[in-house]
C-alpha cells in the first residue's frame, strides 16, 4: 500500500512539475466558441467510495463537452486532509490538461489550511490559472482574459469572486457575502478593461 501511495505521489509531482513550465492563454476557436464547465460543491472525502464516483462522473462530462476551461466553484473538500482529497477533487482536469480556476467556498477552509494555504498548494499544478488581488477580501477574486480568435485582444472577461465563509456578525446567522472592496475591485477592473476595447464594454 505505502508503494503504491509513493508511486502515485511520484506521478502527481510530475504533472505538478509540468504545470509549472506552461503559459496559458485562454481564446476563443475558430468559431468563435469558448466553453466552460463548472463543478462546484463536490465535497471530496478522502479515500471515501462515493466522491472516486464523483469523479468518474467528472471525466464523462469532461470527454463529453471538451472544454475550454473548468471552474471550480468552492465546496471542493468536505473532509480532512485537505491537500489529497484537493488533489483527487483537481485530477480529472489535470489529468486532461485542461485549464481550470479554483474559488474557495465555505467547507473548503474547515479542514486542516487556510484559504491561503489551499492556494498555495494548488499554485504550480497544470493548468492552474487561479489567482489573488491584493488589498481588497478573500483570497480567491480575480480575473481571466478570453482572447479573440486571432488572439489580437481580449473578446471576453471572467469575474472570480471569493464569497468567503460564514458571517461575522453576531446578529447575522448563516452564509458571509461579497464585500463592498470586491465590488469597488470590480467597477475598477470593468473600467480599464472597457477603457482598452475602445470604450465598448466585454462580456
Amino acid at each position: 500500500m505505502r508503494l503504491l501511495q509513493a508511486i502515485y505521489t511520484a506521478a502527481f509531482a510530475l504533472l505538478v512539475a509540468a504545470g509549472s513550465l506552461q503559459a496559458q492563454e485562454l481564446r476563443f476557436n475558430a468559431n468563435h466558441k469558448f466553453k466552460i464547465v463548472q463543478f462546484t460543491d463536490v465535497h471530496w472525502i478522502y479515500n471515501d467510495p462515493a466522491s472516486e464516483e464523483a469523479a468518474e462522473r467528472m471525466r464523462e462530462v469532461l470527454d463529453a463537452e471538451q472544454p475550454d476551461l473548468v471552474v471550480y466553484t468552492g465546496d471542493i473538500i468536505f473532509a480532512k486532509p485537505a491537500a489529497p482529497a484537493l488533489q483527487r477533487a483537481l485530477e480529472p482536469v489535470i489529468e486532461r490538461g485542461i485549464p481550470f480556476a479554483v474559488t474557495w467556498g465555505n467547507h473548503d477552509d474547515e479542514q486542516d489550511m487556510s484559504r491561503a494555504e489551499l492556494s498555495a498548494y494548488i499554485k504550480d499544478m497544470k493548468g492552474n490559472l487561479t489567482s489573488h488581488t491584493e488589498g481588497i477580501s478573500g483570497q480567491t477574486n480575480y480575473t481571466l482574459s478570453v482572447r479573440s480568435a486571432d488572439g489580437e485582444r481580449d473578446a471576453a472577461v471572467l469575474y472570480i469572486f471569493d464569497s468567503h465563509s460564514y458571517s461575522k456578525i453576531e446578529k447575522v446567522k448563516g452564509y458571509d457575502w461579497i464585500k463592498h472592496d470586491q465590488v469597488a475591485w470590480y467597477l475598477d477592473r470593468s473600467k480599464t478593461f472597457t477603457a482598452a476595447n475602445n470604450g465598448k464594454p466585454l462580456p
